[in-house]
Formats: structure tokens, sequence, C-alpha cells
């Protein structure tokens, strides 16, 4: 599954919406990280454990790739470039809420550009993205989301919860720090 969406991202010819960015935000991330977990619901034939756990992980996956996709605005993901998935034509949930917000017309032009590749108007581009809310509507989907994980964890066992709650802290943080950077 995380192979198929890192190809899916790959295979994008433009501005896609918020379904499918999650789609593919949530499927990089969480398998990797409920494999274990839901192998052993599995083995204990805990079922509504197994389904609380997808769902928690897919949750985790999508505010921890929202996060990463804020970082990557303020080029504090680790990559080489500031704000390199839109110069990239990468799926990013900044750029996505950036471009819900824009009128038809705005949206037209943008999309246009964004689908052309073209790297003239890049970093006109990522200033207007930067000056706009989308950062904050981001973050704010971002910890909604963590939200939602946070209330399907309670819904696991103490034995459970005891393995997950050190994954969702550090979740947590990377998401916190990702940000915080728009405050500064």
């Amino acid at each position: 599954r995380t192979t198929a969406r890192e190809a899916m991202e790959l295979e994008l010819d433009g501005v896609l919406d918020w379904e499918s960015y999650l789609t593919i935000a949530a499927d990089k991330t969480a398998p990797l990280l409920t494999a274990p977990l839901q192998g052993i619901a599995v083995m204990a034939g805990d079922h509504q454990a197994e389904k609380t756990i997808s769902a928690y992980f897919r949750d985790l996956g999508e505010a921890y790739q929202i996060g990463n996709d804020i970082a990557n605005f303020y080029g504090n993901d680790g990559a080489k470039l500031i704000a390199g998935d839109l110069a990239r034509r990468t799926p990013n949930a900044v750029t996505l809420s950036f471009v819900d917000k824009l009128t038809a017309d705005d949206r037209s032009v943008f999309e246009q550009w964004y689908k052309s590749g073209d790297i003239e108007y890049l970093a006109k581009s990522r200033d207007n993205i930067l000056n706009s809310d989308a950062v904050g509507d981001a973050s704010q989907r971002m910890f909604a989301t963590l939200g939602r994980a946070e209330q399907k964890a309670t819904h696991l066992s103490a034995e459970f919860s005891n393995v997950i709650t050190p994954v969702q802290g550090l979740i947590v943080q990377a998401c916190t720090m990702a940000s915080n950077n728009n405050a500064s």
C-alpha cells in the first residue's frame, strides 16, 4: 500500500483534491506504523482492536504528512529546497489549502501554472502561499486529525495504549514543531 501511494504521488499531473491527498498521505505512512500492532491484534483474535488500530494509525499518518508538508514550506523537512514539494509539484496540504481559497479564475491560473511545470513563478507562488492562510488552515486540519486519532486511542486496551503512546507522542511533537514554524 505504501509503495502504491508513493507511485500514485509520482504519477499525478496536477493539483489534486483533499480526498486523494489524504488517501496518499495516510497510505504512505500508516501501513508502516500499523503492521506490527495490527498483527498482534489479529493473533490475539481482537478484531475490534485491529480495526481501531488501523483507523488510529491512518489518522496519525495523515497528520504526520500534513505536518511534514508544513515543514516543507519552511525548509524544515530535511529537503534541500524550501517549498520543494511546490517545485516538484508533489501533493502538499499547504498548497491544497491555498488552492481551496482561490477564486475560480485565480484557481484556474494557478492550476495552469502548476501543471505546466514552469519554475519561473515558483518564488512568487511560494510567497503568495506563505502570505495566505494556507499554513494555518493546514495546521488546523492536522490538529483536528490528531484529535480524531486521540479519540480512537481511548477505545484501545491498556496494553495497546502503552505501546502506541510513545509513537503518538513523537508524531504530535513533529506536528507541533511544524505548526510552530507558522507562528514565527
